[in-house]
């Protein structure tokens, strides 16, 4: 958060959430790791090493993170292609942990939400 220039402002607020939630997620995945006998690790190799090809991302399109101020060159360049859902795989039988057609479309609904409130954020600090 330090490029915000407003870190009151809504768009600042939902970022906040996001970054909460993924702590959670991040929480979570420990305890139940924990729970089966594993260890988390949070050093090491663990930890990226920026710039750095996102990792579980599909190696046809590769992703290189980097650590940047807030821009919205970055937002449309990297953030929503990581919120960007799958396209179902051709041959795969659909499943019920699929997303169905109105979730993607609630899902890139939900991204291109999130991204005007951060491009409202990038703009206020020029």
């Amino acid at each position: 958060m330090w490029s915000v220039m407003d870190p009151d402002s809504a768009a600042a607020t939902s970022i906040k959430y996001v970054v909460r939630e993924e702590m959670l997620h991040a929480a979570l995945a420990a305890n139940l790791l924990t729970a089966v006998g594993g260890k988390p690790r949070f050093t090491g190799a663990a930890v990226p090493r920026y710039p750095e090809p996102m990792r579980h991302h599909d190696p046809r399109l590769p992703l290189v993170l980097h650590l940047a101020p807030a821009s919205m060159d970055l937002l449309r360049d990297v953030f929503l292609r990581i919120e960007q859902p799958e396209e179902p795989r051709r041959g795969r039988r659909q499943t019920a942990t699929r997303r169905s057609p109105s979730s993607t479309r609630r899902s890139s609904s939900r991204s291109r939400v999130w991204g005007t409130r951060c491009s409202r954020v990038i703009h206020a600090r020029r």
